[in-house]
């Protein structure tokens, strides 16, 4: 009876604040939604993990995105309850071991553990198996314990169809349980095999082909390996320094309080299950770090209420209830408000303790109530979710296939167009050459996509995320791009690159190595397109770091033919396998210029470049640096010598590939638009705009800006209008020269509410 009403109590707690399976995820913009819905919908196909897709999560990633597809009802759901109950069974027998005023009191306290998960599944995940070696490591003793850690075995082999750094946390305490067992009665290894059932079933569960999970394996290894150089940024270090040293504590604390031939054993269990948690909050230490803290506290709490005598039981718990009730609601809102925190924090807590469980009891109750109705309402909000974001952000009509370069593909999948995606989909997680190599395959096959939407992360220019050189976004494949398809048009900040019957020449120039260490700019000589490749290599140490945590960050600085210099973040592997140096592309005007084989403009030739990294991480790398330049060819993609376009108006430039309404261009929910500069007359090394800026009437005091797309939000103008009750619009006309070295610029409205912000060209400019 203990053992089910703990079970019970946890699995509802991990159902209502974890999970959310009342309440699936559905369609929006942005770049990690765009990835949660290409994983969800291609697992309806169902796709083949492994060879037409390589990514972070397989085909069960609805498991921790909740993302509602045709197989949420059959399959996300099920596993969901499933996951709960055998993580509240798993929980509920640990418990149980102690006395019963003890077991009721660490029900509670863990309950309020879970709860504290919200929105971080991978604590859950990854804080699971730990949970199933405690018990299998109890097997011989409680016959209880040996079916759950037997379950839980087959459980955490399914989770490689979710993620695969979930199996890999599972599978060193599957082999220390199995070897214990061997070792002490000489039980022929159990758990194991069981997780390598668990792996075929959820395979077969999600249609996958069996003899697909070599390359699943393959790709998803490429995945993690590369994580860590490429996707790794900084946090505050007061965070990073606080859970290391909580972990130790809590680790020095069971190794020297328990007792009894367990207590190495679950020392080196524990200092796994904190690697794993470690690595999934701090490599990219941002609200990632929230999964650490969560998953520390459960364990933590965990053995508490299990394994510890009462004195240190109580200090446990009491050092993981300030973690969840208090640590970790500040750090949350200090790390995603920047004003009003204090009413944020209010709020959260308000959401955590009130709202979310009130929503999901009811969410919960109308499912149960009316299956089929519930169901229909899921259906009819998923129609609506994708049809707000095709009004928002539209893309016009394309015959044939389409793949697009940003990370954005749910701009493409709500236009209805016929989605075909490289395997690594997302640009910015093609970090290593392999992936890189596989998405080469893909372009150059028979399934390649008829058009390529190419262009930054974001309207101001951003070509990857993390501040990475811009051509460093699919970087390997420029050449590839370049040969393949020509620009066609253009669609906002986008172009649409059509595939070409015939693919270009692209030819690359004799290779010259240049003599480079850290920190010493290299001059470059070469006035053309240039390819670079840059072979910075850990030692010994730097792989050890890497291992445990991450190498440290690179930093690449060029010096600019206009004296200018940026720094940009440098991926090693991307570096390694060649990106295009110069000229520096930053958006999709300068890669129609490239596409063209035009001259650089001023403040694209790069002079000079130097690898940067912090002293302390000059430690983890060898001294030199290979580096080899050649020059990059493109004569073959001009399209003849037809002159240069002809000189356009701010209007006509800004309208050539943005919807107008009106007579206007209003402006999408993104608050931004993009204007190509090349068009336009270049006199004494400016090119003048005149436009302007607008709202309606009634509508939220808005501001303006223009900046260069260029992602270093350098504002050329700025302009703020509060709407009066007047009959007539509130508008202001803004009239400024550009600098000829800005191909493009972005043009920002941005309000509290309702915008109804517009720009246009004044009434003195010439229209078509």
């Amino acid at each position: 009876m203990r053992v089910s009403a703990i079970s019970l109590l946890l699995c509802a707690a991990i159902l209502i604040f974890v999970f959310h399976p009342f309440s699936p995820a559905l369609p929006r913009a942005g770049i990690d939604p765009s990835w949660v819905a290409v994983m969800g919908e291609a697992a309806d196909r169902p796709a083949r993990w492994g060879v037409d897709i390589l990514f972070t999560y397989g085909p069960a990633s609805p498991l921790v995105t909740g993302y509602y597809n045709a197989a949420f009802f059959n399959r996300t759901l099920p596993l969901l309850f499933g996951v709960a109950a055998l993580f509240g069974w798993c929980a509920a027998l640990l418990l149980a071991e102690g006395s019963g005023a003890l077991a009721a009191a660490g029900a509670v306290v863990l309950t309020l553990m879970v709860s504290a998960a919200r929105g971080t599944p991978d604590a859950l995940f990854l804080s699971l198996p730990f949970l199933v070696f405690l018990l299998a490591l109890r097997g011989a003793e409680r016959r209880g314990a040996a079916a759950a850690a037997c379950c839980g075995a087959v459980a955490m082999g399914v989770t490689a169809m979710v993620k695969m750094s979930f199996p890999l946390a599972a599978l060193p305490l599957v082999v220390i349980a199995d070897t214990i067992g061997l070792w002490r009665q000489r039980r022929l290894p159990r758990y194991l095999p069981l997780f390598g059932l668990g792996v075929v079933a959820g395979a077969v569960l999600y249609g996958q082909h069996l003899a697909d999970l070599p390359a699943y394996a393959l790709g998803q290894g490429e995945v993690v390996a590369g994580y860590a150089a490429a996707m790794a940024i900084d946090g505050p270090d007061w965070d990073l320094i606080g859970f290391l040293a909580a972990a130790a504590a809590l680790l020095a604390t069971v190794v020297a309080v328990r007792r009894g031939p367990d207590r190495w054993p679950v020392g080196l269990g524990l200092a796994i299950a904190i690697l794993f948690l470690f690595k999934a909050g701090f490599i990219r230490h941002d609200l990632h770090s929230m999964i650490a803290w969560s998953g520390l506290a459960l364990l933590g709490t965990m053995l508490a209420c299990s394994h510890l005598p009462r004195r240190a039981a109580l200090a446990v718990t009491a050092a993981a209830g300030f973690l969840v009730l208090v640590y970790q609601p500040i750090v949350t809102v200090r790390q995603s408000v920047r004003v009003d925190r204090g009413a944020a924090l209010v709020g959260l807590y308000r959401d955590w303790f009130v709202d979310t469980p009130r929503h999901e009891i009811a969410a919960a109750a109308s499912g149960i109530a009316d299956p089929t109705g519930f169901r229909a309402m899921l259906d009819t909000d998923k129609a609506a979710a994708w049809a707000g974001i095709a009004a928002n952000a539209p893309l016009p009509s394309l015959p044939g296939t389409v793949d697009i370069l940003p990370s954005d593909q749910a701009r493409v999948l709500a236009a209805s167009l016929a989605y075909r995606g490289r395997p690594s989909f997302q640009e910015y997680s093609t970090y290593t050459a392999n992936l890189a190599e596989a998405n080469r395959n893909f372009l150059k096959g028979p399934d390649a996509p008829r058009w390529m939407l190419f262009g930054p992360e974001s309207p101001l220019g951003y070509m990857g995320i993390d501040g990475r050189y811009p051509s460093l976004a699919e970087g390997p494949l420029w050449p590839d791009l370049l040969s393949l398809y020509r620009p066609d048009h253009r669609i906002g900040d986008l172009i649409a690159l059509e595939r070409r019957s015939t693919p270009a020449s692209v030819q690359f120039g004799p290779s010259r190595r240049l003599a480079t260490g850290f920190g010493a700019f290299t001059s470059v000589s070469d006035a053309g397109p240039l390819w670079a490749t840059l072979d910075v290599r850990l030692n010994l140490a730097g792989r050890i770091l890497s291992a445990l945590f991450r190498p440290p960050l690179l930093t690449l600085a060029v010096k600019l033919d206009d004296g200018s210099e940026r720094r940009f973040r440098l991926v090693p592997a991307l570096a390694a396998a060649g990106f295009l140096l110069t000229p520096l592309v930053e958006n999709s005007s300068d890669y129609e210029e490239l596409a063209a084989d035009r001259p650089a403009g001023a403040g694209r030739r790069v002079t000079a470049l130097s690898v940067e990294v912090s002293p302390s991480g000059r430690w983890f790398y060898q001294p030199a640096i290979g580096a080899t330049l050649r020059t990059l060819d493109l004569s073959g993609l001009r399209p003849g010598e037809a002159s240069p376009p002809a000189a356009a108006t701010a209007w006509e430039t800004l309208t050539e590939a943005e919807t107008v309404v009106d007579d206007r261009v209003r402006v999408p929910a993104s608050g931004m638009l993009t204007v190509p500069m090349r068009r336009l007359p270049v006199v004494a090394g400016q090119r003048h705009i005149a436009l302007e800026a607008g709202s309606g009437r009634g509508a939220e005091p808005v501001c303006f800006a223009v900046l260069p797309a260029d992602g270093t939000g350098q504002e050329l103008w700025r302009g703020c209008s509060t709407p009066s009750a007047s009959p007539t619009d509130t508008h202001q006309v803004l009239s400024i020269d550009v600098p000829d070295s800005i191909t493009e610029v972005a043009l920002s409205a941005s309000c509290a509410g309702r915008c109804g912000a517009y720009w246009t060209a004044p009434t003195t400019a010439a229209r078509p």
